[in-house]
């Protein structure tokens, strides 16, 4: 049997046999805590459950709450439960007040009612789909993928980043206005190509190549300091709405912005702060974060009125003791995790800077190369490369699965070395050197697909419709 254990000391009060409240014996279907949570989430969110969500909307704060509906429903409960049905202001007799306060003390209150209608039912993802003019799939929860491919960079140039702007709603897709799909090679040249997600022919997308490209004339803003050149995925980053190019890598211990236009990114604000060379660089909502070989972490603030970065950093964040590799954050969810060289990883709050907690993934000596947050769950992916000690000191990946409060759930050796990590709600894309790509589940690791590309992965991304 699987207990769930109660670790906090809290204080639950008794069982009638006088044993303490405080472990849970866990049913058979589930390995752990949080494979229990897991699949109760899951069952939550799913198909069933959304279909038939009106109708306990209907039980509980709708037509069938009262009257001849609830009757018919068998959902009648003591009369002093109802709003309205009790006046304890003005009741005189103080044993029978007691009685009702008790009543409603032990057996609560049913909620107002707000819906005199029956509610209509919840459209499945067919047919909200259908509604909105198209049959894609979330690419992360279809049941198969296929590979496309479109040349843009070269085996010797790798293109080191993809960016799709989303400021465009569907409606404006299927009249014909495109988005802008922005690339950016190794040597730093950038293209600005046109991009459709949905297209009428045959293929799931249409991409319009950005012809000066070719020309190598256009590059982002720098130089890029030639040690993290191999790092340079971390350091691009594109606003959401797809008008600011955020760099950062360079020279001077700078970042910089872009705005991008249909036909060129050009420069715009610079931001100093770090002591020595950006290393990561990771943008979520209305935060940015920069990580740097100086062992901190910067957090930026990006004004909602204008959209640019605000002039001072609003937290600088200490712990490591090396070189910061990699960083993520979540607004949502109120987290900054950074790793290091070291092989540590650290968590702060995102709006106060306030440390919570230091995760030591690996025993033996590992850099960290990847971290994510996965929405809803809060938990922690944890991406490192460790020297192997039987195979003469060559390098393998390992991931790990850690909850927000530090209890490592999963630890998965990778048959490839991690090359790209992209994290999406409750899936996890992981790109390999040998061009494997897998996606996986956030709450236990488990492998949903697994592709094999024809060369190694450089960067992983998904466009705002999480339709590829």
């Amino acid at each position: 049997a699987v207990v769930s254990t109660q670790s906090t000391g809290f204080d639950f009060g008794k069982r009638h046999d006088g044993r303490n409240v405080g472990d849970v014996m866990l049913p058979k279907w589930a390995h752990s805590p949080e494979d229990f949570i897991a699949k109760h989430r899951e069952a939550l969110e799913s198909e069933y459950v959304s279909s038939h969500l009106h109708e306990w909307i209907d039980l509980i704060f709708g037509y069938k709450q009262r009257g001849e509906e609830a009757i018919k429903a068998l959902n009648v409960y003591h009369y002093t439960s109802y709003e309205g049905m009790v006046d304890l202001d003005n009741e005189e007799d103080p044993k029978k007040r007691r009685a009702l306060e008790a009543q409603i003390s032990n057996f609560g209150q049913t909620p107002r009612q707000i819906f005199t209608e029956p509610q209509p039912k919840r459209m499945n993802f067919s047919e909200a789909a259908s509604l909105r003019g198209s049959t894609l799939l979330h690419i992360l929860k279809a049941p198969a993928l296929k590979a496309n491919a479109i040349q843009i960079g070269t085996d010797d140039n790798p293109v080191v980043f993809v960016g799709v702007s989303g400021s465009q709603g569907n409606q404006v897709i299927e009249r014909g206005v495109m988005d802008n799909l922005v690339t950016v090679c190794r040597n730093g040249v950038y293209g600005i190509h046109n991009w459709l997600a949905r297209w009428t022919g045959a293929h799931p997308f249409y991409c319009e190549k950005d012809t000066q490209m070719e020309e190598g004339v256009r590059s982002i803003s720098g130089p890029i300091a030639p040690f993290v050149v191999s790092n340079l995925p971390s350091l691009l980053a594109l606003s959401p709405d797809g008008k600011t190019l955020f760099t950062g890598g360079l020279w001077d211990n700078s970042f910089r912005t872009g705005k991008v236009t249909h036909h060129e990114v050009e420069p715009d604000s610079v931001y100093y702060q770090h002591k020595d060379v950006i290393t990561s660089l990771k943008l979520d909502g209305r935060y940015l974060a920069t990580g740097a070989r100086d062992t901190t972490v910067v957090l930026w603030k990006i004004s909602k009125k204008t959209g640019t970065i605000k002039p001072h950093p609003c937290s600088i964040l200490y712990g490591h003791n090396s070189e910061v590799t990699c960083v993520a954050l979540s607004q949502e969810l109120d987290l900054v995790v950074s790793g290091s060289r070291e092989g540590i990883v650290l968590i702060h709050t995102l709006k106060q800077g306030t440390y919570v907690r230091t995760l030591s993934p690996h025993s033996a000596p590992m850099v960290v190369t990847f971290v994510g947050i996965a929405g809803g769950t809060g938990n922690i992916l944890v991406a490192g490369d460790v020297a192997s000690t039987s195979t003469k000191g060559l390098v393998h990946s390992v991931l790990f699965l850690f909850t927000v409060n530090g209890k490592l759930i999963k630890r998965v050796k990778l048959e490839d070395r991690t090359t790209a990590l992209f994290v999406e709600d409750d899936r996890v894309v992981v790109g390999g050197a040998g061009g494997s790509l897998e996606i996986r589940c956030t709450t236990g690791l488990a492998t949903k697909h697994k592709l094999r590309l024809k060369s190694g992965v450089v960067t992983v991304s998904i466009d705002p419709r999480k339709h590829h």
